[in-house]
Formats: C-alpha cells, sequence, structure tokens
C-alpha cells in the first residue's frame, strides 16, 4: 500500500521514453527473446507472435488510455502486458514469499537475539535493539508484515536485487491498472481470438483481506474498524485515493463479516493518543496503523514508543512499525548470501538463498570470496568493475545504486572509496543479467527490454506483482526516474474442467 509520494519519479507529461532502436513490424524476433517468453507460458509466446506483427498493437496510440494519468496511473505505462501461467507463478510466489520467511528470521538466526550484534550491524543502540529482538520474536507479528522483493529472471531463474520491507511502498494500484487494459482494442482481440480468461493477484483486496485475517487473529475483528496511514508531519498524503481505500475495505470487510463498518483516515503520528493501551485518532479507535514513514525514519521509535507499547499490550496491529528500517536493510541479502551454506538454516531455507540471491558482501576493506577464490575486496573492485554492482544499504528509488558496467573507470573509483570510508554502510553484488524480452517501444515498434519483477508478500500470502522495464543495454537502474516502464502481470485462468 502507498498513501504519501510512492517509490518513483512522477513522469507525467513523458508518456513514453524517446525511440532509441525501436523494430518496425515484421522484425524477425531472435530465439533468445522467444526461449524467454516461453519460460512465462504458451500464452506468453502466443501474445509475443501476435504483437510483433499486428500493426494496432505495435502502436502506441493503440494504448491512449495508459497515458491519462491520474492518481492510481501516475507513471509511464508499458502497452503490452505479460502473461503468466503454470510453473512461473510457483517460483515467483516462492520467491517472494519463501524469501521473505528467511529474511525475517535472521535476528534468531544470525544474531542469535544478541541485542550487542544486532545493535553493532544496522547500528542502534541497546534498547532499541532489544525492542526489535522482542517485536521479531512475537510470532503473530512478524508472520503478518509486509514485504515486496524486486527481481531480475536470469538464465538461472529469478534473483533478488533487493527486498523492501516498507508499508510505504508503491505498485499497489494493479487491480485498476488490469481494468484499463482490458479495454484496449489490441488486447481485447488477442483476448477474443484465444478464448482466454485473464486475472490479476489485486494487491490491495490481497492485502485488506490479510489485515484483517489478522485482526481476527489478535481478537480485534468485534466492532468499528479503523485503519490509521500514519506519516511524518512533514510528509504528503495522497488524499485523492482515499475514497478507493475505504471502498476495498468496506468491501473486505463485508466479505468477512458482512458488516461494512470500516473507514480508513490519513494522519501524523503526533495526532494519536494511547489510552490504557489502546490507540485513538480524534477520539476513535484506531485497530489498524500503517507506519508509512520514509524508510530513514521508521527505525526511531523513540519519540512514538507508546504506540508500540500498546500493540505489544494487543490493543492495535501495526505495519510495519520499526522492524521496516532493519527487514528492509539492503545489507540484509549480503548476511543470507555468507550464510548460504550454513547451518544457521534449514534445508528449504538453504535452497531459497542459494536459489534467489546472488553472491552479495559487504564492502569492507580485507579479503572476500568470489567465485570459489578468496581475494582482496580492493582487488575484486579493481579487475571487476563490470560484473559488479555497488548499494547504500538504505538507499531507494534507485538511489546510491552504481552498476559498474555503466560507469568508467575513474566514477567506478570514487564509488568504491566513497563506500570503502563508510564500513559496513554499502554492500557489492554481482551483476546479474535480466533475460531478454520484447515489448512495445516509440510511437511505432517494439525492442528487446530488461525486466525488474516486483513481488508482493503479505504475509503468508502471495500479493502479486508488477514490472518495470527498460530498453536493454542501458546499465542503469530501472526506473521511472531513469525512463522505465511500468507493466501488468495478467495471470491466465485454467479453463473449467
Amino acid at each position: 500500500m502507498t498513501t504519501p509520494e510512492s517509490h518513483h519519479t512522477p513522469t507525467a507529461g513523458r508518456p513514453f521514453p524517446p525511440v532509441d532502436g525501436a523494430v518496425e513490424p515484421g522484425a524477425r524476433v531472435s530465439d533468445e527473446v522467444r526461449s524467454a517468453h516461453a519460460l512465462l507460458g504458451e500464452t506468453a509466446v502466443r501474445f509475443l507472435d501476435f504483437a510483433v506483427h499486428d500493426r494496432e498493437a505495435l502502436s502506441r496510440s493503440s494504448f491512449g488510455i495508459l497515458d491519462r494519468h491520474d492518481e492510481f496511473m501516475r507513471y509511464a505505462m508499458q502497452s503490452w502486458p505479460t502473461f503468466l501461467e503454470g510453473s512461473i507463478l510457483r517460483q515467483l510466489e516462492d520467491a517472494s514469499v519463501g524469501l521473505f520467511e528467511v529474511l525475517k528470521a535472521i535476528p534468531q538466526r544470525i544474531f542469535a537475539e544478541d541485542p550487542e550484534r544486532l545493535g553493532r550491524f544496522y547500528p542502534m543502540d541497546r534498547e532499541h535493539a532489544r525492542l526489535l529482538l522482542e517485536l521479531s520474536a512475537d510470532e503473530h507479528h512478524v508472520a503478518g508484515r509486509l514485504g515486496r522483493g524486486d527481481y531480475l529472471l536470469t538464465e538461472d531463474g529469478f534473483k533478488c536485487l533487493e527486498f523492501n520491507a516498507s508499508a510505504n511502498m508503491g505498485g499497489w494500484e494493479t487491480g485498476v491498472w488490469t481494468d484499463r487494459y482490458l479495454t484496449t482494442r489490441p488486447l481485447q482481440r488477442f483476448l477474443a481470438q484465444s478464448g482466454l480468461r485473464v486475472s490479476c493477484s489485486d494487491t490491495p483486496k490481497i492485502f485488506f483481506r490479510h489485515v484483517l485475517e489478522q485482526l481476527e487473529a489478535k481478537g480485534l475483528l468485534d466492532g468499528p474498524q479503523l485503519m490509521a496511514c500514519a506519516t511524518a508531519p512533514s510528509e504528503p498524503h495522497r488524499l485523492e485515493i482515499l475514497d478507493k481505500l475505504n471502498e476495498l475495505l468496506q468491501d473486505a470487510l463485508e466479505e468477512r463479516t458482512g458488516r461494512r463498518d470500516a473507514t480508513v483516515r490519513f494522519c501524523v503520528f503526533p495526532q494519536l493518543e494511547q489510552r490504557d493501551n489502546e490507540i485513538y485518532l480524534d477520539g476513535e479507535r484506531v485497530k489498524v496503523l500503517m507506519d508509512q514513514r520514509q524508510i530513514h525514519d521508521e527505525g526511531k521509535v523513540d519519540t512514538h514508543l507508546h504506540l508500540f507499547v500498546a500493540f505489544m499490550s494487543g490493543g492495535v496491529d501495526i505495519y510495519n512499525g520499526p522492524l521496516s528500517g532493519m527487514l528492509g536493510d539492503k545489507r540484509n541479502l549480503a548476511l543470507l548470501s555468507q550464510a548460504a551454506r550454513s547451518s544457521l538454516f534449514d534445508d528449504d531455507e538453504r535452497r531459497r538463498i542459494n536459489a534467489y540471491i546472488p553472491w552479495t558482501r559487504e564492502v569492507r576493506r580485507g579479503y572476500t570470496d568470489w567465485r570459489g577464490e578468496m581475494v582482496s575486496m580492493e582487488d575484486l573492485f579493481s579487475r571487476r568493475r563490470r560484473d559488479l554492482v555497488v548499494k547504500a544499504g538504505l538507499s531507494s528509488q534507485g538511489e546510491a545504486v552504481y552498476i559498474g558496467a555503466g560507469l568508467d573507470t575513474a566514477a567506478w573509483d570514487r564509488v568504491v572509496r566513497e563506500a570503502f570510508d563508510a564500513p559496513g554502510a554499502f554492500l557489492v553484488q554481482e551483476k546479474v543479467e535480466s533475460l531478454r524480452f520484447a515489448y512495445q517501444h516509440g510511437e511505432q515498434g517494439w525492442c528487446e527490454h530488461d525486466l525488474v519483477w516486483a513481488a508482493f508478500a503479505l504475509g503468508p500470502h502471495y500479493g502479486g506483482g508488477f514490472l518495470r522495464m527498460m530498453p536493454r543495454g542501458r546499465h542503469v537502474p530501472i526506473n521511472a526516474s531513469g525512463g522505465a516502464t511500468e507493466g501488468i502481470l495478467l495471470e491466465v485462468e485454467e479453463a473449467p474442467g
């Protein structure tokens, strides 16, 4: 869910990136591209064959509704949808929900519930670390948290670039996007010709059902339901989406209980007050608190400690609260990568670590392992620039992400010096390559793209996802501010019988 400004810089006024290599109708699709689409299922290949030879599907003007920017469609959208079916959906679910389960186990497995060790790594004072360990030991709280992994689909399967664990994640508008895509003529013609039925995993619907499931488990589902979405005083709210959020929450409550007495409200943290281990907003009891501060502020619990005392007493449910900063630290991937063969994790957890996390390490002077050899970190950076990516542990929106293949030697050396000068603040990750996919591009045509797959884990539930994509070979972070488009995932429904 996103209520304040989300994860991208808006691109209104620039509905799609400038043309750089769009392919005209009739051009042959390479075997490599066709094989990548085949991994997604038979329908993905059928749509590719349809779209690259159909003049209407190749024309951006056929998808004009996607250029009508409003509160639900604020970023540049890719014209063509992506069809998924069969095993690829199961892999995406395992990569999101399964890997998040492993991430949530880090405080107990790697830090052995030791506040001193936890505080040195993240860093924080001992009391703060103790509170986070107490929260992370609460099975109900940890099991229900929200996350979103960003992945590349490579020759070796899905590889996780980072995992976000905030209640302020973008991409929740997928249901609205799907409704609009389904009105476009090329897609309507393809579905009519193929006789297929498609749907999407509607992220907000799954989220609200999950929230109510958690409230019932805590004994908080009786009586009116007030969800407060709280930010810091300096952060804006997206008031234009409030009616939609209320409708979705009320629909979910009616589905579960037959009632519609549920409300979503926006507020800032100073408006919330505690009474007898319960939280109130303007005299109304809050059952669900969405902590939507930006990631850099989410770990600062001392100012609002009374709210988390109320949570620990069972008077309110909080998403994700003070665990967000810890669970969303990109360096967690380095911890898991280093523990890939450790007995700290069971066989299934090790399988997920090895399957989904590329080689990742903290940036520190000294020696590390690289492809079976021990090498100095300094030599590794010097000799393997094109194979490496450096990131700040708490960066977001594609900031402080440095792809060696996209930098000259001098710029790379500056990045490396900055990282070495801040031991433990940066991580280095092996650069992984997206498979080649074909998507519409420019006013008329298509070209090969690199894709980032964003997949939600809403407690134990796969919460759907979306794509960010960019013409291939730019060697920059794939986000809207860098010229990427966003796209929808359509799941092919099995034929009855």
